[in-house]
Order: structure tokens, then sequence, then C-alpha cells
């Protein structure tokens, strides 16, 4: 969300995706509008190289790290996983959707309300919690709330609830996902999340970054 790279992609708990990203759809981009993006991912993920390029397309997928012998964008179909941390943020500023995916305007801020991110510590930085689906307070938590409904859970009037992603791998919510796709609804069906391949799995939004500085080469 704040102080990106070019090209990074983030999760984030909200219907929208923040303002200066864009939603992970396989969406084509204008090259002569984002050349900076263009050549760092090219047409690996589809597009005429030329006029537009693609960004990569998560609905109902599940993202891994590819193998050396890969490219990225390919799939073999297989789903190995590692157990990490995913935490959800409940501080920072609120993000604004961005429904042009050509402005890139950032805030001065680590992070987002309702921004995931996954850790490899158990230690839980102040500020986060874990994705383990507890429920929250509203009236303690209006923000957070006011973003995320009650798509994971929750009376909707005193509580609702985080994504619950123990055990479980977060795939791209798409928007008018035909009934009963993995990625149908956001949060998955009565917040238990839904089957995707051989795990079950949690649809949420995942964005990527149209703006930010370019990522340096190690």
């Amino acid at each position: 969300m704040a102080k990106a790279f070019l090209g990074e992609i983030r999760m984030f708990g909200g219907y929208f995706a923040p303002d200066g990203w864009a939603l992970c759809d396989g969406r084509r981009l204008a090259v002569d509008q984002h050349r900076d993006l263009f050549a760092l991912i090219g047409t690996r993920y589809g597009g005429d190289g030329v006029n537009e390029f693609a960004v990569p397309d998560l609905a109902g997928r599940v993202p891994v790290h590819r193998p050396v012998s890969d490219r990225p964008g390919s799939s073999d179909g297989v789903q190995p996983s590692l157990a990490v941390t995913f935490l959800i943020s409940l501080t920072g500023p609120v993000a604004n959707p961005d429904r042009s995916y050509d402005s890139t305007p950032f805030e001065d801020a680590d992070r987002y309300i309702g921004e995931i991110r996954i850790f490899a510590t158990t230690y839980i930085p102040r500020g986060w919690v874990p994705c383990d689906g507890r429920i929250m307070q509203v009236a303690k938590h209006t923000e957070l709330f006011s973003l995320l409904g009650t798509a994971y859970g929750g009376d909707g009037r005193q509580t609702f609830a985080l994504p619950d992603l123990r055990g479980r791998v977060p795939i791209m919510w798409k928007e008018h996902a035909p009934p009963g796709t993995a990625s149908e609804r956001l949060g998955g069906v009565g917040a238990g999340g839904v089957s995707a391949g051989t795990r079950a799995a949690v649809p949420l939004i995942v964005c990527i970054s149209l703006g930010g500085d370019y990522p340096p080469r190690t």
C-alpha cells in the first residue's frame, strides 16, 4: 500500500484496490501509461507488448513461488505449501479505492488498515494481529470494520471477524465470479474458506503496485 516497490504484490482485506494499486485480475494496462512497470514484467502475463500488457491474473488461483526452471506467470498445477504467519494491520490510514488505475499517489505511512502481509517469524509486531478468524468489536475498530464488513464473519452490529488463513491459502477474489467457484465471495462461503485444489482457500483482494520506487537488483 504505502512505501511500495513498483510491481510489488500485496494482499488487502477490503473490497477494492487502494489508490495507486490495481487488482491482480489479468487486466490490460497501456504501455505508454505504465512504462516502468512494463519494463519489469513485460508480456509474461499477457498483452501484445506494443500497446498493452497484462498484470498477473490471480483470480481463483493460488500464488506459489516459482521454481528456478519456471518463468513468472507459468503454472504446473502443483500446490506446494509452507507454514508462515499472515498478519492484518489494525493501524494506518484508511485506503481509498482507485477506480481509474492511472494515478499513483502514495501516503507516507508504513501500511494501510486492513493490509495483509506475510511474516516468517512468530513475533507479532505492534498494530498487527494474526489472520486467525478472531472476532473483533465494531465499536473498537470502526475503520477496519468499514473495510471488511462481515465478509469474514460477525453479526455486523457489534462484531465482525478477521480473515481466517490458518491452514488455508489466500486466493484472489473475483467480482462477478460464477456461483460456487473458489473466488465467488470475498472471505469464502460461510467465512470458512472454499476449496482450491488440495487446500481450503480464502478469497482476498490481491493487488499490484502501479507506483513507488523502481526496485534495485541485488
